[in-house]
């Protein structure tokens, strides 16, 4: 073990033991945690939801590019709108998860100043960091076949 490691596995020993004693300190980070079990819920509920959508999209794409389906400019642009709207709410989704990260990290940003304790870094590498919030994959190929398939839809335009 390098002496870095060692000495971040000895500050946050030292952390847990002060904040084992403080009960203002054990009620704030079961706070934390219960707010982190929040964010992480919605981001899991909603990744489910814009799967979903983009599902139904591609369903919609799929159906006007049927030979029997009657071509009319007035879908295309309906449909246009629609991968418009996922493609608007997916970035809007990947801005939640962003300030998330950034409002954890600030919070205990503040809390370490008022307190005086080094209890950020710890908690943002071993908690918030392996967060589904924190990296999101499937959301950035998400954004990036809505693009791709927008970018279709305008070359039928």
């Amino acid at each position: 073990m390098t002496p870095e490691a060692s000495l971040k596995n000895d500050i946050s020993l030292d952390v847990h033991d002060e904040l084992g004693n403080d009960p203002g300190e054990v009620a704030f980070f079961q706070f934390l945690h219960s707010e982190y079990r929040k964010v992480t819920h919605f981001v899991e509920s909603t990744q489910r939801e814009f799967a979903i959508r983009e599902t139904r999209v591609l369903q919609g794409l799929e159906i006007l590019k049927r030979p029997d389906c009657i071509l009319v400019d007035d879908k295309w642009q309906l449909f246009a709108r629609s991968v418009h709207r996922l493609y608007r709410d997916l970035l809007c989704f990947e801005a939640f998860c962003i300030m998330s990260y950034v409002s954890f990290s600030k919070i205990l940003k503040k809390h370490d100043k008022v307190t005086g304790l080094c209890t950020r870094c710890p908690f943002m590498e071993n908690v918030v960091s392996r967060a589904n919030f924190a990296n999101y994959p499937e959301l950035k190929d998400m954004i990036r076949r809505c693009e791709d398939l927008y970018q279709e839809v305008s070359d039928r335009l």
